[in-house]
């Protein structure tokens, strides 16, 4: 009689009961704990040249060097299996310097009250450095966050969310006594007939490489081995030829996040 009820019947019933153990082990899959340590490296420079009937003469180079902004988590962050939720505060530092040389033929006041290009040339050489930029203040650490932006194939794709990176005293904070009005994005002497091209505020290349999406492996979050993802590298967009001919850009930036398993 046992041996009777261990048939077709007794069968699904252990069939069903492996399925739903299956399915709570699943449901109950533990959270994982991470720390988060980001570092995004690179260098930018742009030639340009502003010539023709409607311009003076000007030409103009920046170099960004020496960059490195680190975002880093200092509680950890917690991935649930279930949501595939990936997120919180983190903090960033960054590092580096922009340098503009060049020079500018200026537009002279004339005694009818026209303006025409001068005879000798205006030096400029300005030098700061790179930093972040909420709208409020500049500085060089402060607060972000990692946020979800979503799954995709087997991934948690993720991003870094920052206050904006710019050129000190050229698009963010009050310049010094005497900084050059050319060294300025939106110079408000009309003697200068073209201001140099600042290419982390025109092209934001560097905010993109910040916040570039992170495609974190799921089988990775829910493992317990530090793991590094490389976002793909963001050159600049465009090269802002407006008023200037010829117009040149190059550099690159590139975002390697490490996570690291934690116990706290």
């Amino acid at each position: 009689m046992r041996r009777s009820l261990l048939g077709r019947g007794g069968a699904c019933a252990a069939a069903v009961l492996l399925c739903c153990g299956v399915v709570a082990s699943g449901a109950g899959a533990k959270s994982t704990r991470w720390t988060f340590s980001g570092v995004v490296t690179g260098s930018y420079a742009n030639a340009v040249t502003a010539a023709g009937n409607a311009q003076c003469a000007a030409s103009y180079s920046e170099r960004v060097v020496g960059v490195r902004v680190v975002v880093r988590s200092r509680v950890p962050l917690v991935y649930d299996p279930a949501t595939h939720g990936l997120s919180g505060r983190l903090v960033y530092s960054v590092r580096g310097r922009w340098t503009v040389s060049g020079a500018y033929t200026p537009l002279v006041a004339q005694p009818d009250g026209t303006l025409v290009c001068g005879t000798a040339q205006v030096p400029v050489s300005c030098s700061a450095r790179v930093v972040f930029e909420d709208g409020h203040r500049t500085s060089t650490s402060g607060s972000a966050r990692l946020a979800v932006g979503g799954t995709a194939r087997g991934t948690v794709v993720s991003k870094v969310v920052a206050p904006r990176l710019t050129e000190q005293y050229a698009d963010a904070g009050r310049p010094p006594a005497g900084w050059p009005g050319a060294c300025v994005l939106a110079p408000d002497d009309e003697t200068i007939p073209a201001a140099p091209v600042f290419g982390l505020s025109a092209t934001t290349v560097l905010d993109r490489a910040v916040a570039a999406p992170l495609m974190l492996p799921t089988a990775k979050l829910r493992g317990h081995r530090a793991f590094t993802v490389l976002a793909q590298v963001e050159r600049p967009a465009f090269c802002p030829s407006a008023a200037f001919d010829p117009c040149s850009e190059q550099g690159s930036f590139r975002l390697r996040v490490t996570l690291t398993p934690s116990h706290r």
